[in-house]
């Protein structure tokens, strides 16, 4: 069961979560950022969600998704191969 797809789905399925929860965040950091109207992280929080609506905060998922997603995969193949070699 231990194998290239076992570990290319965790390593996909780790940037998908790692995009769900970071892509809120990385948006109300961004906004902040190029804006300085917003008097503090809740304030940008709080009006991108009644301005723009829930899905606001996930704009560029998929090309963040893209990026993390295949990092992890990568990196997951990458290590468990590394393992596997050390171990014998």
């Amino acid at each position: 069961m231990d194998n290239v797809f076992t570990h290319l789905l965790a390593g996909l399925g780790a940037g998908l979560f790692a995009v769900f929860i970071g892509s809120p965040v990385d948006v109300v950091k961004s906004r902040m950022m190029g804006d300085s109207t917003y008097k503090s992280t809740l304030d940008c929080f709080l009006k991108t969600l009644v301005n723009e609506g829930f899905l606001a905060f996930y704009k560029g998922f998929l090309p963040n998704f893209g990026r993390l997603g295949v990092w992890n995969a990568v990196m997951f193949l990458t290590l468990e191969q590394a393992k596997g070699v050390f171990r014998g």
